[in-house]
């Protein structure tokens, strides 16, 4: 099992995180490789690196003339249990390379019910993902603001009953193991940075699109949460043309154009003014049964009334996009969530309409990166969720 390296100094930590940071991204990397990434001496580099190999995090592996040593992450390291909680709550057991080894099923959850049902949800999914071998930690991803420090959820649950429930101290109490919680955007921008696409670049931002439209920034390679944790809630920034009422209380917000609610009521909003439905409709026993999968479907197969709800949520998306570019400049943006995972259209048109609101020296370095639909469109979040873990556990 993984020792706490608890007796280094914290600049010590700093650089054994880093060093990790980069084994994580790259896969694998030599002793040269590292010295080359980060301006450390040699000296400092094979002192960072045994230490790592003998706390069990790291491990080694000579190659070529022999005299060369590679280090990945140690196998036996240890998995994450990482739990994403929304409208559901759905776990995966995820292992030091970002596998997910197994996933459990979903628990419909509501925001009226007491942390007593959350733990027992949480005793549920543990049982059914926690396999033989040592789980390292529990990771939750939760929307909303949340304060990692002291492990509570301040929006997504409004009821007094939560206020002050601490969540990752039951958690670590009822199973002895650590816990801590995250933002799920900012866990799928850490899962796209260790292990998906974000890997390419030191600089993008992850723009997640599903129950909730939140965005991850990465700047030179570390997660930027802002001064109380809030950085990236752009789902409740104001967009012109939107006059929904948002939970947040506000009124326009660019989640009510954008998130998995916000398009399905609009489409059947469409629908409803219809006097003749279509056959596919009563087929699925009328518009209001439809899902999010089937919304993307429908667009990407040229249905006029999806696509034009998917041309509203572009048009929003770019208004905010378009400026966030010019401000931050990054390599690149991510675009992950159910919404938009396998959405062709929604994808296309987001990319053809922000050309024009990019200045030309950011759309020149600006790479747009899209996802194929995935099975479990969360995986990103749980990946993130094991990175932060194995952070954590030397930071």
């Amino acid at each position: 099992m993984m020792k706490q390296i608890d007796e280094l100094s914290s600049l010590r930590r700093k650089r054994s995180a880093e060093i990790l940071q980069m084994v994580l991204a790259q896969g694998s990397m030599t002793r040269s490789d590292i010295v080359r990434e980060t301006g450390y001496t040699m000296a400092s580099v094979i002192k960072y690196t045994q230490m790592l190999v003998e706390s069990g995090v790291l491990v080694d592996r000579a190659f070529g003339n022999g005299r060369t040593l590679s280090f990945s992450i140690a196998p036996t390291l240890g998995n994450v249990i990482a739990i994403v909680v929304g409208r559901s709550i759905q776990g995966m057991l995820v292992d030091p390379r970002g596998r997910v080894l197994c996933t459990s099923g979903k628990i419909p959850f509501e925001e009226d019910v007491s942390p007593g049902f959350f733990l027992k949800a949480i005793d549920h999914i543990v049982a059914e993902v926690r396999k033989d071998g040592t789980v390292i930690a529990i990771g939750l991803a939760i929307g909303g603001y949340i304060n990692p420090l002291q492990g509570i959820s301040h929006t997504f649950y409004a009821s007094n009953l939560w206020r002050d429930f601490e969540m990752t101290a039951s958690i670590k109490k009822r199973f002895g193991i650590p816990a801590f919680i995250m933002n799920d955007a900012n866990a799928a921008a850490q899962g796209e940075n260790y292990y998906g696409t974000g890997k390419k670049f030191d600089n993008f931002l992850l723009v997640w699109l599903g129950e909730g439209t939140g965005l991850g920034i990465i700047i030179d390679g570390e997660l930027y949460t802002g001064s109380s944790f809030s950085a990236g809630e752009i789902g409740h920034t104001h967009v012109e043309g939107a006059e929904e009422l948002c939970y947040c209380g506000n009124v326009g917000c660019l989640e009510t154009v954008t998130s998995e609610a916000g398009l399905l009521r609009e489409y059947c909003k469409l629908n409803s003014t219809v006097s003749v439905q279509p056959p596919f409709l009563l087929s699925r026993g009328g518009y209001d049964t439809i899902t999010i999968d089937a919304l993307v479907d429908l667009a990407n197969r040229g249905d006029r009334f999806a696509q034009r709800v998917f041309t509203r949520a572009a048009d929003a998306l770019v208004q905010k996009l378009s400026d966030l570019c010019n401000i931050f400049n990054p390599a690149a943006l991510i675009f992950r969530g159910p919404v938009i995972d396998g959405n062709t259209f929604l994808f296309e048109t987001v990319s053809h309409k922000l050309k024009t609101g990019v200045l030309p020296p950011v759309a020149e370095v600006l790479n747009l990166c899209g996802s194929e639909r995935d099975s479990l469109p969360v995986s990103p979040i749980g990946k993130g969720l094991a990175a932060e873990a194995l952070l954590r556990s030397i930071g």
